[in-house]
């Protein structure tokens, strides 16, 4: 399933907004940090994960190459 982590940016950003607004800003504050740093790593390994299949096809097409010279 392919999420947009930058939604869950967007939400704590909203959170973030509350602590202005709330008695229990503290818990609006800490649940903001957590999802916007949650959001940074899931983007950073989705895009690991993208160049890992990347390289994956990359070795597979060569060997197929390999494959056909040979032939």
């Amino acid at each position: 399933m392919n999420f947009d982590w930058s939604e869950y940016l967007q939400i704590a950003q909203k959170f973030l907004i509350h602590t202005k607004y709330d008695q229990n800003s503290q818990a609006y504050y800490r649940s903001s940090i957590s999802r916007a740093y949650y959001s940074a790593f899931c983007n950073y390994d989705d895009t690991l994960n993208i160049d890992k299949k990347a390289k994956e096809s990359i070795e597979k097409a060569k060997k197929i190459l390999e494959i056909s010279e040979s032939l």
